[in-house]
């Protein structure tokens, strides 16, 4: 498996820099759905059907190491507490062909390896251990699954069990990305401690015992250690999903979260050549086509209000914000203000007087509203003769 993981990682860091440099501006993509999110506006990039559901497999763990981290930062729990190995949770009570980290009963584990044996090899064991170290049972544990997913907003996203053994599940590429960058955002620890590891051995050498002894296994995410830019997150594989990744990646300043469902594969090597190739292809579509622009708003003047008290305001501006675009439409972009003149009391607080365009050639890109910042009043008899007088001679 060694060899084989070796030989995929070299096959796609290859077609990474192929991608970049001679890749069609839309990227090629194998599975059946798809996307892609920079991280820190939560600009959506691409997708493809991104709003199929298809069971995530194995990266439903990503939730029951959310749920692990919450529980650490509420003091539930204590990331080196070390809890005994039961029967329950022993590698030989999972089905064959499962992920494992080979758990055996007696064993005294920490948190901390559970978290990595989940992370790193994919262990079911792990993830069932968890689930019942945290609630007390499997069944409470999916019952916080899906509550958590309802408070984090998600419609599109269900939990049948914390391994992602179940087809039952489901999610779609959308909503897996925003949830992927809500994890990120929550937990940015999790890259270094658990999804950047290359390999994970369980037992540690001399600290506890075992049947097989130490076994090592690399990460199932191929291209964690081989991409220049990857540093998480979670691969997936049942029969009924089909081949799935979660991608982050950092490159230049700028993170990106990508999300595969349902590649296509005869074996295993050749699935995960393919959600690999499909999650390089979206990590090069998104940071070599867009970039990340911070647009100068022009500064306004005070504006004459007629027959107004205050005569003159300073009207109120939407703050600017960093935009994701493509790089031809970023090298064309423009911004003004358009503002809805002449302005005539009375007028309300925070109406709307106008807009701020963002625009590229002939498209808008954003615009945000001008708003009055206070109430403005009909002034007095005098005030408003003088003014209909100086607006004939305008």
């Amino acid at each position: 498996m060694q060899k084989g993981a070796r030989t995929i990682g070299t096959t796609v860091f290859l077609l990474c820099i192929t991608a970049a440099l001679f890749g069609d501006i839309s990227p090629h993509i194998m599975s059946k759905a798809a996307a892609v999110y920079e991280y820190e506006t939560g600009t959506l990039l691409y997708e493809k059907n991104g709003d199929l559901p298809i069971p995530p497999a194995s990266m439903t763990k990503l939730m029951t190491l959310h749920l692990a981290f919450k529980a650490i930062e509420s003091g539930e729990i204590d990331l080196n507490a070390t809890v005994t190995v039961e029967a329950s949770d022993d590698f030989t009570q999972l089905p064959r062909r499962s992920s494992l980290m080979f758990l055996e009963e007696g064993q005294e584990v920490t948190l901390l390896q559970l978290m990595q044996g989940l992370a790193v090899p994919s262990g079911n064991d792990a993830a069932l251990m968890l689930a019942r170290l945290l609630a007390g049972s499997v069944d409470n544990f999916v019952e916080l699954m899906n509550q958590e997913v309802s408070a984090l907003g998600y419609e599109n996203i269900y939990f049948d069990d914390p391994a992602g053994l179940s087809e039952k599940s489901y999610v779609t590429a959308k909503e897996f990305g925003l949830f992927c960058c809500e994890y990120i955002r929550q937990h940015p620890e999790s890259l270094k401690m658990l999804h950047t590891l290359s390999e994970f051995t369980y037992p540690p050498p001399g600290v506890s015992s075992s049947t097989y002894g130490p076994i090592t296994q690399e990460n199932y995410n191929v291209l964690v250690g081989r991409h220049p830019w990857v540093d998480g997150l979670k691969t997936g594989y049942i029969d009924e999903s089909g081949y799935n990744i979660s991608l982050t990646a950092r490159a230049d300043g700028r993170r990106l979260v990508a999300v595969v469902l349902g590649g296509p594969g005869e074996s295993g090597r050749e699935g995960a050549l393919t959600r690999a190739i499909d999650g390089v292809n979206l990590l090069s579509y998104g940071f070599y086509h867009f970039t990340r622009v911070e647009p100068q708003f022009p500064t306004l003047r005070s504006i004459k209000v007629w027959r107004g008290v205050p005569n003159t305001i300073q009207a109120k501006i939407h703050s600017p914000v960093a935009l994701v675009l493509p790089l031809d439409t970023a090298a064309q972009i423009q911004v003004r203000h358009q503002l809805d003149l002449p302005l005539e009391a009375p007028l309300e607080a925070g109406a709307k007087i106008g807009e701020t365009l963002i625009t590229s050639g002939d498209t808008v890109i954003r615009s945000y509203p001008i708003r009055v910042p206070i109430e403005v009043k009909l002034g007095s008899w005098w005030r408003q003769l003088v003014d209909s007088i100086g607006q004939l001679h305008q």
